[in-house]
């Protein structure tokens, strides 16, 4: 039996702050993901149940994420990290992560603020068909 994970899009945050994403968990792991500093982090897979966008290039390409789409979410952001730790999302659950602000560290470096709300339960947790008919 060949088995195939999700992952779907990775999540990149833009410049400022705004950018939301509403998913439908499929997956969570405290550290199944990396951070850019191969450091373990946590990770949540999921469909996304409304559009949402992310970024590549350093926050400078915008992309359109469709509501169905499937994306991953690595937690090496300091805040999203504790978010997702504290939160310990589970498969069926539907998570909100917004990106609230961006605040300065003590070192001067910028430091993006993220918060999380979790509907336990209310989403269906269930992998969804690939545009092959198979599913991811």
């Amino acid at each position: 039996e060949e088995v195939q994970v999700p992952s779907g899009q990775f999540i990149g945050w833009g410049p400022s702050a705004g950018q939301v994403l509403t998913i439908d968990v499929l997956s969570y792991g405290p550290a199944a993901g990396t951070d850019f500093n191969d450091v373990e982090c946590p990770q949540l897979v999921g469909v996304l149940v409304a559009p949402a966008v992310t970024y590549k290039a350093k926050g400078t390409e915008k992309i359109d994420l469709a509501e169905g789409d499937t994306v991953t979410i690595n937690g090496g952001q300091a805040s999203l990290k504790r978010n997702l730790l504290a939160a310990a999302p589970e498969v069926g659950d539907v998570v909100r992560i917004s990106y609230d602000d961006v605040q300065k560290s003590s070192n001067g470096h910028d430091v993006k603020i993220f918060s999380i709300k979790v509907a336990r339960g209310a989403g269906k947790g269930v992998a969804v068909p690939a545009a092959s008919g198979d599913l991811i």
